[in-house]
Formats: C-alpha cells, sequence, structure tokens
C-alpha cells in the first residue's frame, strides 16, 4: 500500500513517516532527498538558481516515479499536494495522510537555524507567522486527505492503514 504523507514543515512527515515505516515493515522515501539525487544539488540551491517553478516541475516528476510502485510511505514537501494534479495523483494511488499537529507542537520542532536553509522560510522575519500562512493557503489541499492525523502515536496510525 503506498502512503503519502502531506503537511506543513515540522508536521513530522519524515520523522514519524521513518517510524510509520519501521512499524509497517514498508521502505520509507523522502521526496526533497530523491530530487537532490535525481538534480545532483540541494533544494536550497535548485529554488536559487531555477526558481520554484522549475522546482515544483521537478518535484512532480519525481512523485510520477512512485505512482505506479506498492508498499512504501513517501513524506512529500510541504507544497507538493498543491501544485498540478499531485494530490489527485496521490489519492488516486495510494493513502493520503494529512499529519496535523498543532503549529504549537510544530514551532517546538522546527529548529529556527535549520529554517534558514529552506527556500519558503530564508526570508521571512516571523516563523509562526509564515508557517499560518501556509496553512492558510493549503488546507484546502491537506483536508482532502483520506487521514487527519493530529495524534503522535505510530502504531495507532499503522493500525488504521492496515484495516
Amino acid at each position: 500500500m503506498p502512503v503519502y504523507l502531506i503537511g506543513l514543515p515540522g508536521s513530522g512527515k519524515t520523522t514519524l513517516g521513518k517510524q510509520l515505516a519501521s512499524i509497517l515493515e514498508i521502505p520509507f522515501f523522502d521526496l526533497d532527498p530523491e530530487i537532490e539525487k535525481q538534480e545532483g544539488i540541494s533544494i536550497p540551491e535548485l529554488f536559487e538558481r531555477e526558481g520554484e517553478e522549475l522546482f515544483r516541475e521537478k518535484e512532480r516528476s519525481c512523485l510520477q516515479d512512485f505512482l505506479n510502485r506498492k508498499d512504501f510511505i513517501l513524506a512529500t514537501g510541504g507544497g507538493t499536494p498543491c501544485f498540478f494534479d499531485n494530490l489527485d495523483q496521490m489519492l488516486e494511488f495510494g493513502i493520503v495522510v494529512f499529519l496535523n499537529p498543532s503549529l504549537d507542537e510544530i514551532l517546538r520542532r522546527l529548529d529556527p537555524e535549520e529554517l534558514k536553509s529552506r527556500p519558503l522560510f530564508s526570508n521571512s522575519e516571523s516563523i509562526a507567522g509564515k508557517l499560518q500562512s501556509l496553512l492558510d493557503a493549503r488546507i484546502d489541499f491537506y483536508q482532502r486527505a483520506q487521514i487527519n492525523w493530529s495524534g503522535s502515536e505510530m502504531a495507532e496510525l499503522a493500525a488504521m492503514l492496515r484495516n
């Protein structure tokens, strides 16, 4: 069963995704490192050199590589479901889980120094303000997921996915 994890930066897509994959005994992938492998440069470099529009095209192309695979967990980028027909594709080919912790929880998880390297946060004065802005812009996409998960116990989520 393909499982696509969506949500804001800091929602736990990578950390919780690895735990979930371990419980379900299926491979885990993270879309951003997969893009970096394909392109041979980091995501910040890709944004800087080619801009967000071309990044989103490369992101979509990389996502397409997963659509016909079976049994994996994929942590997507926070914006992945919001561009092209990415969300429709994920919904058609697998189970989409919106990881939806509170903004306070996300703020506790995020390292402000690490955020400076993320293209969408590099010019932000307020991390909380930027997260709220991103959530406002993306929530309609995120809420289309088959599962809206605000918990932290991956065994519970794994049990839901097995059924």
